[in-house]
């Protein structure tokens, strides 16, 4: 799946893609051959700034060590001994199922059913499975909810200015 997940973003994916479209009869295959050159310029624009795609992998893999620390000491003060590659095959497998409950809002009972049956694995009972995804979603809380507050402060201040330009509090 990765294979064909890379190999679609690149020229081969594209021509494909572009066969297939092309083929459709209907007066909006054009839209629709427009919206995917589109796309595939701005995948190699993306991919062109190769520090960045770096970068960005960087910060991902250091989200997820901070989610294998959370997972291990969480699971260490319960009293539970752990070794570090099992709280990496938890937190990979958690984030695994994470994302195939993206239709989820917040995977609310996805993480919870994920990590009991994960943990169980490793012979941890389910209510100290439980305890790890409320503390994990207690550390969501702690990240998320500063963030939304700061996000609305931002949008709030814009659509201000939009609503009423000649105010002079909103010149800077």
């Amino acid at each position: 799946m990765l294979a064909g997940f890379y190999l679609a973003q690149r020229r081969s994916g594209h021509r494909i893609l572009y066969f297939a479209l092309s083929r459709l009869k209907n007066d909006g295959k054009h839209r629709f051959l427009g919206a995917l050159d589109a796309i595939y310029q701005k995948l190699s624009i993306l991919y062109a700034r190769r520090t960045n795609v770096v970068a960005s992998g960087q910060v991902h893999v250091l989200g997820w060590l901070i989610g294998t620390a959370e997972v291990w000491i969480a699971l260490r003060f319960m009293g539970v001994s752990i070794t570090v590659n099992e709280a990496i095959v938890i937190e990979s497998l958690m984030q695994a199922v994470r994302g195939a409950a993206f239709a989820i809002p917040g995977a609310l009972g996805a993480q919870e059913a994920g990590l009991i049956l994960l943990c169980g694995m490793f012979e941890i009972p389910p209510d100290q499975a439980l305890a790890l995804s409320l503390i994990k979603r207690a550390a969501d809380l702690i990240v998320g909810v500063p963030s939304l507050i700061a996000l609305q402060i931002l949008e709030g201040g814009r659509l201000k200015a939009t609503l009423f330009p000649n105010d002079s509090r909103n010149r800077r």
